[in-house]
């Protein structure tokens, strides 16, 4: 079983990776007629929103125990799925391929 500071270090480490997904999507946006276009920024601009959240909650998480760790691990993981899923799915709208 991972450590708390595991657990926090590889939360860390997958923010960065959808850090640098997102501004690669951006970048991408130029491709995209104009109707997409927009649908796609608002898309991210949701997504970067999310993503300072989970910073937030990460930050917080740092200093939890017990109880309320178990619960932030919970929360953590869902936003973080629901969050990948998202990425996923303007990633596909862009035409972006994982790597």
């Amino acid at each position: 079983m991972a450590s708390h500071q595991q657990r926090i270090e590889k939360i860390s480490e997958t923010l960065k990776s959808w850090d640098y997904q997102l501004d690669r999507l951006e970048h991408r946006l130029i491709d995209l007629s104009e109707e997409a276009r927009q649908q796609a920024k608002e898309a991210l601009a949701d997504l970067k929103e999310q993503r300072k959240q989970m910073a937030t909650r990460l930050e917080e998480g740092r200093s939890q125990a017990g109880e309320m760790l178990e619960d932030f691990k919970d929360g953590m993981e869902k936003t973080m799925d629901d969050f990948k899923e998202r990425l996923q799915k303007i990633r596909h709208q862009v035409g972006d391929k994982e790597d």
